[in-house]
């Protein structure tokens, strides 16, 4: 597996989420889906259809917050290092751990 934090690829699992949430295109529905996952997680509700834009056009990276409250909506689950790595965690792993492993793999390859 290999880790992918460019903002293109970044991007490209950001809209996948979009999409799986059932809101492809709808940025102003998006940003208040991720803005009511900021609220439960305790973080500020900061997004808005214009910084979904961005992100989906590969204009921004993510913050360790913003990876956690996309994650919260990712319908898959795949845990908070996925968006800006592209490494899912299942539930009970540690992400440290499963990316360590990662990166040895890579190392060896």
């Amino acid at each position: 597996m290999e880790i992918a934090n460019d903002r293109p690829s970044i991007a490209r699992r950001f809209v996948e989420i979009q999409e799986l949430a059932g809101m492809e295109g709808d940025n102003r529905a998006f940003a208040d889906l991720l803005n009511g996952a900021a609220k439960e997680l305790g973080l500020p509700a900061e997004w808005n259809p214009g910084r979904v834009s961005k992100l989906r056009g590969g204009m921004q990276g993510l913050s360790p917050e913003d990876n956690m409250v996309i994650a919260r909506v990712d319908p898959k689950r795949r845990g908070y290092t996925w968006p800006a790595f592209g490494i899912p965690v299942a539930a009970g792993d540690d992400p440290w751990d499963v990316l360590a492993r990662n990166a040895k793999r890579r190392k060896a390859g």
